[in-house]
């Protein structure tokens, strides 16, 4: 709990340390200074720190931050959020957040303006990336997993860099703090299990206000998500893959009309490409990992990619007729789950279609791709 003024306008001063004081002084520098109105003391040791708070911001400025108090420290969301799950339960993986708002309709305006919620849920992304950042100084950026409608509509997966995230909080600036609260997945080491706790946290929220408005509003129309779409049949959505793929893969682009999928589920396709090639991943779940558990199958290709040599393999490995008398490769690598491959080149690259299981369908997924000709 933050001790408040009593009964006039003070401000609150974070220092580097997350240490909190109370001043009257609006201006900081190495120290946060937030306004806060019309509150009582209700811890009397403020008074103590009240002479150096008051002196330490009077030094020079940092930022000033205007700031509608409440009791518990921070404002509550303007919008609410179903859910914030941290997922990154390992420390040498790049976390990941599960990012669930209730909203059916994303583009509605947030506040009766031009904001729509879609942004204000982007900025949620940066504001949230940029605390862990501050906190962790070895960590590199998050991955965010955004579902709408109470997680039945997926929008897509967003990487946000701490570099980024610094970039966007320098640029646009900050208004207030706000509550968010984040489920915290850990990994007991001793028992195996995992357990999940919610995390307070008093975040800084970006100032879209003013000019910021449709300066944010660019922004977020040039920071698209990789690309990720339900099916719940066969066919491949190639029309969608290659919307997203087409402008930056430099690279023939082969993909197969059907995914040769063996659940009867809907499965899910996410694709991201380089100007060297692209790669097209086929899950159950919306994020499109690579956890054995929820990995379907992917194609890819890879300009100047080398094709695997027998010795790489101890288990299967066999050359095998492809359509149009391409000659490919096709291996099998046994262990608690088989992982097998198909490979081929064309034009100088490599193409692969990797998948759990025999390589059998791989090798009708890989032929459906060639017969169907560069894309």
């Amino acid at each position: 709990m933050v001790p408040f003024a009593r009964e006039e306008t003070g401000f609150l001063a974070i220092d580097r340390f997350n240490h909190i004081f109370l001043s009257r002084n609006p201006v900081s520098t190495g120290v946060l200074c937030v306004i806060i109105q019309n509150r009582k003391v209700i811890d009397m040791t403020v008074r103590r720190v009240l002479t150096w708070a008051t002196s330490a911001c009077a030094m020079t400025t940092l930022m000033v931050l205007p700031w509608t108090p409440k009791p518990s420290f921070a404002a509550t969301p303007d919008f609410p959020i179903t859910e914030l799950r941290w997922l990154g339960i390992h420390r040498d993986i790049q976390p990941t957040i599960r990012f669930v708002v209730p909203d059916q309709d994303t583009a509605t305006s947030a506040y009766g303006g031009e904001l729509r919620r879609y942004d204000i849920h982007v900025a949620k992304m940066f504001e949230v990336t940029h605390h862990f950042c501050q906190q962790d100084e070895n960590l590199y950026g998050i991955d965010w997993f955004y579902e709408a409608a109470g997680g039945t509509v997926n929008m897509g997966r967003f990487k946000v860099t701490c570099s980024r995230a610094y970039y966007v909080m320098k640029t646009f600036g900050l208004d207030r703090l706000e509550e968010t609260t984040v489920q915290r997945e850990t990994l007991n080491e001793k028992d195996g299990f995992l357990t999940s706790e919610p995390k307070l946290l008093a975040v800084p929220v970006l100032n879209l206000t003013g000019k910021n408005i449709s300066q944010w509003m660019d922004f977020v129309q040039q920071f698209r998500p990789d690309f990720s779409v339900a099916i719940a049949n066969d066919k491949f959505p190639v029309q969608e893959v290659l919307r997203q793929i087409n402008s930056k893969a430099k690279v023939p682009i082969l993909l197969p009309e059907q995914t040769s999928k063996e659940a009867s589920n809907t499965i899910y396709i996410c694709a991201r490409a380089t100007a060297r090639g692209y790669h097209v991943g086929i899950a159950t779940v919306p994020e499109c990992t690579t956890g054995t558990a929820i990995y379907v199958a992917s194609i890819s290709a890879d300009k100047g990619g080398k094709l695997v040599s027998p010795s790489s393999y101890h288990n299967r490995f066999e050359h095998t007729q492809l359509a149009r008398g391409i000659r490919g490769i096709a291996t099998s690598s046994y262990g608690a789950t088989t992982m097998s491959r198909v490979q081929w080149k064309y034009q100088g690259v490599l193409y692969e279609v990797h998948s759990k299981g025999g390589y059998d369908r791989l090798i009708k997924m890989a032929s459906s791709a060639i017969a169907a000709g560069p894309r």
